[in-house]
């Protein structure tokens, strides 16, 4: 079940974020947004470690003990056991993770690669990444939709800082989020208590 903003519902914001225009098949506006927006996707969620794109999946090891990514993995941010602790030392070679300790299987933390995991919908639960997406690929396309005249790159650069700015807006406001969903620091202590 995906809840996100759909691709073409994207691709027309982004449209009338740089001017009065509507998506129509077979346009240089529907081939270049065709064009940059899976790319201009990962690039963005690829920019933090945005709480709606984190995955903790368990990895079983392959015959030869080595453990390969998931297909939907964009950046691997942590690598465990599968009993939460860190591994001695470990490496990733292409998509697949090598290590001495020898565990039965991992803990990887990771960013999701939304082109495959959620069929290149933004997520509905970040409106300010959404802001951010939707900004940067106006940016990138605007230049194919205006011609590379002096207003067309003028108008591109200014989205792209804009971009920037809701970028910075979407980590402020991600990062905030993400430690209010902390579990009680109360509870720990009761839990604690508990167990003596």
């Amino acid at each position: 079940m995906h809840t996100g903003m759909d691709k073409l519902t994207a691709q027309q914001a982004a449209l009338d974020t740089i001017g009065d225009y509507t998506l129509q098949p077979r346009t240089t506006q529907m081939i270049a947004l065709d064009r940059h927006y899976a790319q201009t996707l990962r690039f963005c969620v690829a920019q933090s470690n945005w709480s709606f794109a984190r995955r903790v999946k368990d990895v079983q090891p392959n015959p030869d003990g080595t453990f390969t990514l998931p297909i939907d993995c964009l950046i691997l941010r942590e690598v465990r056991d599968v009993d939460g602790r860190k591994l001695a030392s470990w490496q990733l070679i292409d998509r697949t993770i090598t290590t001495d300790d020898g565990p039965s299987a991992l803990r990887i933390t990771y960013t999701t690669d939304y082109t495959i995991s959620e069929n290149g919908e933004v997520p509905d639960s970040a409106p300010t990444f959404a802001q951010y997406f939707i900004t940067l690929l106006a940016a990138r396309v605007t230049p194919a939709i205006l011609g590379g005249d002096e207003y067309g790159m003028q108008l591109s650069l200014s989205l792209e800082q804009k971009a920037n700015a809701h970028r910075l807006r979407a980590i402020a406001q991600d990062r905030m989020q993400d430690a209010s969903n902390d579990q009680s620091p109360m509870r720990d202590l009761q839990d604690l208590r508990r167990n003596k």
